[in-house]
Parts: C-alpha cells; structure tokens; sequence
C-alpha cells in the first residue's frame, strides 16, 4: 500500500501568535519533550515550504522562537497558524510498547470483551493528559475518553484489519466516562 504524501508527513506543532517586534513567534509543540521541535530542523509548513527554527527558548509561558527569514513583527504575524510537519521516516524510531498517536487514528477500539467499541479519531492533550476520541460503532458523536497508561481501568485495544492484522496498543486503558470540560 503507499502512502498518500499526507500519511508520509507528521504534525509535529503549529506557530502561534507573533512574540515582540523583531519577528519572534509562539510554537505550540507536540514532541513529547515540547523544546525537541527545534531537533527537527528543517520543518514545512502546509505547502511543503521550508519552515527553519534558528533559536528556541523555553519561557515558563510558550516556547518563542526565531524563524529563518523572518525579523519583523509583520513577517510573524504572517506564520500565525502555520502548521509544522516533517516527513515519517524522519521520526526516531518507537520502542516495542510505544505508538506514535497518528498510528493510533483509525484502528477499531475493541473491549476486553471483544466487542468492537468504535473507531479512533483523535487522540487530544489540553494540558491534562491524553484523551482519545472514539466514534462510536453505532454511530452518533463521537466520545472523549482519558487515556490512562497502565492503569487499572477498563482495557481496550486498537486493531488493524487487513492481511497482516495485529495488536498495536494492548495496554491503553480507557477512563469508560466521557470528558467533560470542569465548569468554569
């Protein structure tokens, strides 16, 4: 099967808002180590354009850096938005009992009692650990669920289908309530 050149690349972050006037920029990073980005380089945006970060710092706030290029408040205000990829083969490679979440997005969620729960569609992380989010096998709206590692909650598993069908994330325990946002 070959990938499509959007299954060949991976969002590793997004560049967010403009920082000061001489052209620094807020990155929301999505490496497990959020500082990592910058090992990366160079990274491209949407259009396969050449995205380089010259300079990173970690601030108790936001990650700011220093984008190739760009030395003006304006020329970063123009990056607002702009989303980080690089290609999948760049990735390191994952331990026997690690996924990467893109692995994890459209296998079935099955319960430990073999019954297929639904499908995955998002894996999230607001600042509170992992959710995934699971449409349903009888349809409606898909539900948010925290995702516990080795924890001792209900059990379920993600599985591909197809010739070479296995077991990817035996031991990602779910939470069986949906997320609900704490009142504000």
């Amino acid at each position: 099967m070959t990938l499509s050149v959007r299954d060949e690349r991976v969002l590793l972050g997004e560049i967010g808002a403009a920082q000061g006037l001489k052209g620094e920029v807020r990155i929301r990073s999505f490496t497990e180590d959020e500082a990592a980005i910058a090992d990366y380089r160079p990274l491209e945006d949407e259009h396969g354009r050449e995205v380089t970060i010259e300079a990173l710092r970690v601030t108790p706030k936001a990650l700011i850096a220093r984008i190739k290029g760009v030395t003006t408040r304006e020329g970063a205000e123009a990056l607002v938005h702009t989303k980080l990829y690089i290609e999948r083969a760049r990735l390191p490679e994952r331990e026997e009992d690690e996924w990467y979440h893109l692995d994890l997005i459209g296998l079935a969620a099955i319960g430990q009692d073999g019954i297929e729960i639904g499908t995955v569609v998002a894996l999230h992380n607001f600042g509170a650990g992992d959710l995934i989010e699971v449409q349903p096998a009888t349809g409606g709206a898909t539900v948010r669920t925290n995702a516990v590692v080795n924890g001792s909650l209900l059990t379920w598993a993600v599985y591909r289908e197809g010739p070479a069908a296995t077991w990817l994330a035996r031991d990602i325990d779910l939470a069986l309530e949906p997320y609900r946002s704490p009142r504000r």
